[in-house]
């Protein structure tokens, strides 16, 4: 007897190579340990987006990530989750959040540090998005990427870094805006100095791993004012040394 074919989405077969695995052993090509998940996510085609709705929050992954045991069928079925505004800011409704069960937050790594009352999710937009994003309880959220992993970006000097129509804003643990700036870079502050860039660095791939070349790049401090020019090319911008620079962030 033939074994029927599924089809996972794009953004579910992501959110299990990422998250889950699938539960597919290494060693056997057996589906019986994804049928739930597949059965629960072959659902019909969404609906359009509602009027003046640009972007909307996918279902999936959100609600599999909180929800790996038992994702809710219900929130499956919906068109759709929440909706992004035009700030780049995320409003998932409290009944989709009642809904999720635990609320995970993000766990501690050694040397980077996180904001202790938002969780750290997988998201999925309809503009072909799919990118980590910091969560608060109440449903607002904000895409955080980390740029060189998959996971959100560090919080430090108490805040991490987020994107509004390409350009760089530092937020604070509780998701509101500290500073929005004109840069098109910025990495997390370390030893309470930020490199920036005004003019974005290109990839340099070697295998599967990048460096940042290019662009125009530079540091600033921790009150936001600019310590080294930003006019080196990323891999030229030398961070600045000597007193506090040498210091390591308290938090």
């Amino acid at each position: 007897m033939t074994r029927p074919q599924h089809h996972l989405s794009p953004v579910t077969t992501l959110f299990c190579i990422i998250i889950t695995g699938c539960g597919v052993p290494s060693h056997s090509g057996n589906l019986d340990s994804i049928k739930p998940i597949i059965q629960l996510v072959d659902t019909p085609p969404k609906r359009p987006l509602p009027d003046g709705v640009d972007v909307a929050l996918e279902c999936e992954p959100f609600v599999l990530q909180h929800e790996k045991d038992h994702p809710s069928l219900d929130l499956l079925k919906r068109d759709w989750c929440g909706i992004q505004e035009a700030n780049g800011d995320i409003i998932i409704p409290m009944e989709v959040m009642s809904k999720t069960g635990r609320f995970s937050y993000p766990p501690s790594h050694p040397g980077n540090s996180y904001p202790s009352n938002l969780a750290c999710n997988i998201i999925a937009l309809s503009n072909g998005e799919v990118k980590h994003a910091y969560v608060r309880e109440d449903g607002r959220a904000r895409i955080a990427q980390f740029p060189h992993d998959h996971y959100c970006d560090i919080y430090r000097n108490g805040v991490f870094i987020s994107y509004t129509h390409g350009k760089v804003g530092f937020y604070d643990g509780d998701l509101n805006l500290v500073r929005q700036t004109n840069y098109t870079l910025a990495e997390a502050f370390y030893k309470h100095l930020s490199k920036v860039c005004t003019e974005k660095p290109k990839r340099k791939y070697h295998g599967e791993h990048f460096n940042l070349v290019g662009g125009k790049c530079g540091y600033i401090g921790e009150d936001y004012e600019v310590v080294l020019p930003i006019v080196h090319a990323y891999e030229s911008a030398q961070r600045p040394t000597g007193g506090k620079y040498d210091e390591p962030n308290l938090e």
